[in-house]
């Protein structure tokens, strides 16, 4: 069996649900949720997982690492900045 051993300080766990607002990351691994429209997310460095739900006017700029950009999008004017070498993508 392996052990796991998370460290908490090299992850952060982000959920955003403010409009008009910018949603920073760490250059660690992060976990961020965005409910909230016109928001630009800057994911910074690390393994990032960004979950978009529905809003609009959302700009994402992953950064560099391996991330996962969720985009769910019902309305006009979501955008992703991914750096195709980096980031793999998924869209519900």
């Amino acid at each position: 069996m392996k052990k796991f051993i998370f460290d908490l300080q090299r992850f952060a766990v982000i959920n955003n649900d403010v409009s008009d607002t910018s949603v920073i990351g760490t250059d660690d691994d992060d976990s961020i949720t965005n409910t909230g429209s016109n928001v630009t997310i800057e994911a910074l460095d690390g393994d990032d997982s960004i979950y978009n739900d529905y809003c609009s006017n959302v700009s994402i700029n992953a950064g560099s690492g391996n991330d996962t950009i969720r985009n769910e999008v019902a309305e006009t004017g979501a955008r992703a900045m991914i750096p195709f070498t980096t980031a793999t993508t998924a869209r519900g």
